[in-house]
């Protein structure tokens, strides 16, 4: 009696094995998925990698060399940068992310960076603790102190120190960018 209680046990579950894997293949499904979202997405670096970077007097003299050979060197590589910067993945990319692929996309340029002592990541995380930097200062100097501190608060507060005491030095570096940029998009004019 009990060989045939197993016996018809057994051939139910075979029986439905094989009449309905759909429903077994969904519930496995589901157990993937549910596995999956246990697991948290990694945190993103950029925040902490920005908060972590300390400004100084030479790191930013790096950055500002770093960032004339870069103009330079994409003025020289129009097509290759216009291509990386099109590229929807690279606007959305993090820094970490951004960087690979400045490397890999315009290696002639990022290695210019190296005869400055700084990778790739450093410098896109040096140029964006730096412009949060002054985003905090300005909103500090309007009395927008709300905004203002929550700016300060997603920066080292030795690099904001750097660029309160340093304003007009960042201020004459940030003009003569501008100045560049529109010489390059002013026609020049033929000599009549």
């Amino acid at each position: 009696m009990m060989n045939r209680i197993l016996g018809t046990v057994c051939a139910v579950i075979v029986l439905s094995l094989t009449i309905s894997p759909a429903p077994l293949r969904a519930a496995q499904a589901n157990q993937d998925a549910s596995a999956q979202q246990a697991t948290p997405p990694p945190d993103d670096q950029d925040p902490k990698d920005i908060k972590a970077y300390v400004l100084t007097e030479d790191k930013f003299r790096q950055i500002t060399a770093g960032f004339a050979d870069i103009a330079a060197c994409r003025k020289q590589n129009r097509p290759a940068w216009e291509q990386l910067t099109s590229d929807p993945a690279y606007a959305d990319a993090t820094l970490t992310a951004k960087a690979k692929m400045m490397d890999a996309k315009v290696p002639q340029c990022t290695g210019l960076l190296k005869k400055h002592g700084m990778e790739t990541h450093e410098y896109l995380v040096a140029i964006e603790s730096l412009g949060q930097a002054e985003s905090a200062v300005i909103m500090k100097k309007r009395n927008m102190t709300v905004p203002a501190a929550k700016a300060a608060a997603n920066v080292n507060p030795a690099t904001l120190a750097f660029v309160e005491g340093h304003t007009q030095e960042i201020d004459k570096w940030r003009q003569s960018i501008r100045a560049q940029a529109q010489a390059q998009q002013t026609p020049q004019q033929a000599p009549q």
